[in-house]
Order: C-alpha cells, then structure tokens, then sequence
C-alpha cells in the first residue's frame, strides 16, 4: 500500500505536491493496520478547482509505477516533463514515494 508521494516540478506542478494516506487510527472500514500502531487509508480522493494539477498528480504516480515495473534495461528513461511555464526549465522533476506491506501479506521465511 502506498504510504505517501509527494512530485514537485512535473508537468503543471510547479511547487512540491503530496499525497498521504496515513491515519490518525482505525477508524472507519476504510483504514487498514499495515503495522503494529501503523494505519493506511485504503481508498484517496483527489478534489479541486479545474486545472488545479489532479491529473497530473495522477500521471506523475503512474510515470513512478512504470518505472518500477519497467525490465531493468529501460528503467534507466528519465522522465522528461518539467513544469514548463516558468523558469525551471533546466530544473528537473522530483517525486517520491514510500509503501508498506501489510501485516497479512508478509510471509515468514
């Protein structure tokens, strides 16, 4: 499960975004215990105005997976969609992510 993803300078998103599914608690079915005291909101909902970056949030989330998933030959691709409507032209894109597995999930070996 994903714990948080954060992208800055990609596409429309100029200034760092981020996106976090980590709960204060158990408190609706929609929380999970992926760890001792560690919960996880299993479902996120973007909102905003038009044009606010939710689809590029989106892209930059699915350009991380591809290259995750990517034979190591063509993992090295870089992802050429800065934020071009500034200056940072000559900045490059940053993103980041963190998950865990849940505790039900891991096996023992």
């Amino acid at each position: 499960m994903i714990r948080d993803f954060w992208v800055k300078n990609y596409l429309s998103i100029r200034d760092k975004q981020e996106l976090s599914f980590l709960a204060k608690g158990p408190s609706s079915e929609l929380v999970a215990e992926v760890a001792d005291g560690v919960f996880l909101y299993k479902l996120g909902i973007l909102y905003g105005s038009n044009a606010s970056g939710k689809s590029n949030m989106l892209i930059a989330l699915n350009e991380v997976f591809r290259l995750l998933v990517l034979p190591k030959s063509d993992a090295s691709q870089t992802i050429m969609a800065v934020f071009r409507l500034f200056s940072l032209k000559t900045t490059p894109s940053r993103c980041m992510f963190h998950s865990m597995q849940m505790a039900s999930d891991m096996t023992t070996m």
